[in-house]
Parts: structure tokens; sequence; C-alpha cells
């Protein structure tokens, strides 16, 4: 988790700067804003190439477009931490369940992130950023409530957990 954080930083730092001749994104058509970088999209162990256990490349380029990096960060933390309550996290194999607050803490850390709070916004903005982009989705209405009503889970949690994962930080 901590090297997968570091990855996510060198990415960001690779992509400062860089101005795209095509803007035609899957989710975002349009050019990067001032603060914007073109980023993965999509960033999790499941878009992760691992050597000896350790992340070294990010690969499915699919989801790709411009986001702010803190949000890019941010959605990372979702995936790489995992942020999940309890139960979904021992459904998902971790035993024991780990220390949620903690690990955000360590890999906002790992990044470099310079004010560690600033991370609990961006939580709730990338989340709601991934309902947007449900439109996008080749889904039904049916497939399109279900998202919807998962990342509104995911939202209930993060606010129940807000004080404890801000007192972590």
């Amino acid at each position: 988790m901590v090297a997968a954080a570091a990855l996510v930083r060198q990415l960001h730092e690779a992509a400062r700067g860089y101005a795209p001749a095509h803007t035609e994104f899957r989710f975002r058509p349009y050019p990067p804003r001032a603060g914007e970088i073109v980023s993965h999209g999509d960033l999790g162990p499941w878009n992760t190439v691992y050597r000896d256990g350790l992340p070294v490349a990010f690969i499915d380029w699919d989801a790709a477009g411009p986001i702010d990096p803190l949000l890019d960060l941010a959605a990372a933390a979702w995936a790489f931490v995992p942020l999940a309550p309890p139960e979904q996290l021992r459904e998902a194999g971790f035993s024991p369940v780990p220390d949620v607050p903690a690990r955000l803490r360590l890999f906002v850390d790992a990044y470099g992130i310079s004010d560690r709070h600033t991370i609990l916004p961006a939580l709730h903005r990338c989340k709601l950023l991934a309902a947007e982009r449900i439109k996008y989705h080749p889904v039904n209405a049916a497939g399109a409530a279900d998202a919807l009503e998962h990342i509104a889970r995911e939202l209930r949690w993060l606010h129940a957990m807000t004080l404890e994962l801000d007192g972590a930080l």
C-alpha cells in the first residue's frame, strides 16, 4: 500500500506539464484545466503490475483523463487502503480487519501530501465524481441505480467515519 502511494506520486509528477494533443477522453472530454493532470482514472490493485510483491506500473488506461491530483489520490486511497466498513473488509478476505484510519495516514504520508486533512473532502468529492461518471457506463437503469446505491453506501460510511479518520490524520 505504501509503495502504491509512492507510485501514484511518481505518476502525478510525470504527468505535470503534459499537454495532450487529443482530448477525447472517455469520461471527461476536455483538455486539463488549471491544476489538473491527465491521470489513469481507475487506479487500484486490479490495474497494477507487481514485481516481487511491490507495485511497479499501472495498466489499462481506458479511463484516463483530466483530474485534480488530490481527487486522483483520494480515489486511489479508496482502492489501496482500502476504505470500507469492517464487514466488507472481512468479506474481501482481510483477517484481521485492518486499522483503516491508520492505513489512510500511511497512504497519504507515503504520497507526500503536505496537509493530510485535505484528503477528507477529496474522498467525498471523488465519490461524487464517480456517481457523475455512471452516465458513461454501459448499464441499464437498474444497473445505474445499483451503482449509485453502492456509492451512497460508501458516502454514508465515510460520513460516519470522518471524525475517526480526521483524528488519525
